[in-house]
């Protein structure tokens, strides 16, 4: 089977010569519907993967948000004045 950009562009004379060509490029074109198929499913495959590890790490992100809001929100509260030395570097 003849590359693309070796096609001739001038038919042959011959009808079995035109006939040959033509059921070459049919061929060709199948051939090329079929890979294209198979590259446009795959990508779509990875699309939908990519969109559902996304959901869930979108989930996961939210579920630590509360998480650590919750933490926050339930921590004992200090006034600036009542720092514990152990809060600070030592100097020495």
């Amino acid at each position: 089977m003849l590359p693309r950009q070796m096609m001739p562009r001038v038919l042959p004379k011959n009808p079995k010569e035109q006939k040959q060509l033509g059921l070459q490029r049919v061929e060709m074109l199948e051939t090329e519907l079929y890979q294209t198929t198979e590259h446009r499913e795959a990508i779509a495959k990875h699309w939908n993967e990519s969109q559902s590890k996304l959901s869930q790490i979108k989930q996961e992100a939210k579920e630590q948000q509360r998480t650590v809001k919750t933490d926050f929100e339930g921590a004992p509260r200090r006034s600036k004045n009542s720092r514990r030395k152990q809060d600070y570097p030592s100097q020495s």
